[in-house]
């Protein structure tokens, strides 16, 4: 087959749009629709990432405009210049308020951090 570029790289095969969780796009260019299937237990879940290697971020003091340290598994920072306190704005909501392993996953979290 024609090789155009696009999605398709050299030493790929072609796909067939006609399978199932494939569309052509125009150009000819196969993108992938799969789903990605629901976490059938905590161990696999992509929420907890975030929970075992936190991420930190830094966002704008409302107070100084200085620089607030933010850590991904926490729900407020406090800012390096002045010492304001910053909250999510979000409250923090992550999967643990409606995930059927919640548990599960706090008590996977918890036996890591000692």
């Amino acid at each position: 087959p024609e090789r155009r570029g696009g999605l398709r790289g050299p030493g790929l095969r072609e796909a067939d749009p006609r399978d199932k969780g494939h569309s052509l796009r125009e150009g000819g260019d196969l993108l992938s629709l799969r789903r990605r299937p629901a976490p059938s237990s905590p161990d696999a879940c992509p929420g907890i990432k975030d929970l075992l290697r936190p991420t930190m971020s830094y966002v704008k003091c409302h107070s100084c405009g200085g620089s607030v340290e933010v850590w991904s598994d926490e729900d407020e920072g406090e800012c390096l210049d002045c010492g304001a306190k910053w909250q999510k704005p979000d409250g923090g909501n992550s999967c643990l308020e409606y995930c059927e392993y919640a548990d599960k996953c706090r008590e996977i979290v918890a036996s890591r951090k000692h």
